[in-house]
């Protein structure tokens, strides 16, 4: 049926419901349309509540509508199927007939289909999409208007949603971090053009079979006046989709407090939302949703998530991201990106990278520390020496402590050499030397197992 049938079905369905029982077979038979008539006669006789009759319908008509979609064309796509649906629209598989390849057609919902408004806001998803090239973001090929559709032609991305994967359970930090990282450089590549998406979710992201993320809809992005100056901005009222002040759009459960406010938003509403996305990846459970979408808002507003269940390197990351202050939430969603790529670094690469600085310190000090020394015992005739300070890498073998935690290096009268303990093939420490002007080290013969280390007063030995 068309979408006016289904309208008359929902008006007569409504009168029917008005009278007693034992009138309502007698009004459904004069309805003079076939196919309306039975409708209704099926509805009341299923016994809907009078309350959800309404959402019956329109979930019926949709349904049809949908279907009868399929095998279709729209301009040179041809649509295959039905794959997802949302508040602004169906989203159906479908072939271009002109490239030979699959695509996602986004159809605006017939009823918004003579709404200026809902057809200025369908058409902004695609500008703001369609600005965006980069690998973590979903293509969009083409906006188009065919037998009173409007649609957007955009990349098919394969694979599981984000939201799909959480209900399996929560992902190990080595498993959600290399994917978070993916999100994190979809939002930067979006806010370096003054974008801001407004509704990130796990629903809208996807993540291919080859692992890589892809994040959808743009639906709810703000453009602002840097990035498409040629774009109109909307006026303030009820019905508009767009962000003003007192209008709250997005999805409660992910909005920033100032977002769930009605509050004007930035690219930091989208940092907050990050924040709430990577927790419910590491945690399984949403860090706000509540019962009700009041409870929800008032718990974004109000309440503080339990950090606890998180990996002890991400709870700074995440609180910081969820921080009801938007000046001291991070300001830059490139800098959270920058810390989540630095802890992908393989364990065995990092390790002695992160001892180096501590090596370096302490060498710095022991150093310093003898010059000192060396200064207070010369001569009184002796012109003062310059204070020195000088930092050796002494490489991954190094070990400043031993197992009993004593340390283990020393510095010769002279100041030219240091001598310490480093890593024998075997794992047993033994004595090493390095002269201050050479890169290379040298390790002593028979000295495994040192307790000890400390030069002769003439510095000839160690």
């Amino acid at each position: 049926m068309t979408p006016d049938r289904w309208d008359e079905v929902e008006n007569r369905l409504h009168d029917a419901v008005q009278l007693a029982p034992a009138d309502r077979a007698g009004f459904v038979n004069q309805i003079q349309d076939v196919e309306v008539r039975l409708e209704v006669a099926s509805l009341l006789a299923a016994g809907v509540p009078r309350d959800s009759l309404r959402d019956v319908v329109r979930r019926a008509a949709h349904e049809i509508t949908s279907s009868s979609l399929v095998g279709s064309a729209l301009d040179h796509f041809q649509i295959l199927q039905l794959i997802g649906h949302g508040g602004m629209g169906d989203v159906y598989l479908a072939r271009d007939l002109k490239l030979g390849r699959q695509v996602a057609i986004k159809l605006l919902p017939q009823d918004f289909q003579q709404n200026a408004e809902r057809l200025r806001f369908f058409e902004r998803e695609a500008r703001a999409a369609a600005a965006l090239s980069h690998p973590n973001v979903m293509a969009v090929y083409e906006v188009g208007h065919c037998n009173g559709w409007s649609y957007i032609a955009a990349e098919y991305v394969e694979g599981d949603t984000l939201a799909d994967r959480i209900r399996r359970g929560p992902l190990d930090a080595r498993h959600a971090i290399p994917l978070a990282a993916q999100i994190a450089a979809a939002l930067a590549a979006a806010h370096a053009k003054g974008i801001v998406h407004r509704d990130l979710k796990p629903p809208n992201v996807k993540i291919r079979p080859d692992g890589v993320v892809k994040v959808l809809d743009f639906g709810l992005a703000k453009l602002s006046q840097a990035a498409s100056p040629g774009v109109e901005q909307s006026s303030a009222s009820a019905a508009s989709p767009t962000t003003l002040a007192g209008a709250v759009v997005g999805t409660a459960a992910y909005m920033a407090p100032e977002q769930a406010r009605g509050m004007g938003v930035d690219k930091r509403a989208d940092i907050w939302a990050f924040g709430v996305v990577l927790y419910e990846m590491l945690t399984g459970r949403s860090a706000f949703q509540r019962e009700t979408i009041a409870d929800t808002l008032a718990a974004v507003v109000g309440e503080e998530p339990d950090l606890s269940p998180l990996p002890p390197q991400l709870r700074g990351v995440i609180a910081r991201c969820l921080s009801k202050d938007a000046q001291k939430r991070w300001q830059d969603i490139g800098d959270v990106r920058l810390i989540l790529e630095d802890d992908q670094a393989p364990d065995a690469a990092r390790r002695p990278l992160a001892r180096v600085p501590w090596i370096i310190a302490a060498v710095a000090c022991v150093v310093a520390l003898a010059a000192s020394i060396g200064f207070l015992r010369a001569p009184g005739k002796r012109a003062p020496q310059p204070f020195v300070r000088l930092s050796v890498d002494l490489g991954p073998e190094a070990r400043l402590l031993n197992d009993r935690g004593r340390h283990t290096i020393a510095v010769s009268p002279d100041g030219t050499r240091i001598a310490f303990s480093c890593a024998a093939p075997g794992g047993e420490l033994r004595i090493c030397t390095r002269r201050l002007d050479q890169t290379g080290m040298m390790a002593l013969p028979g000295t495994e197992g040192v307790e000890k280390i400390f030069f002769s007063p003439d510095g000839q030995w160690s």
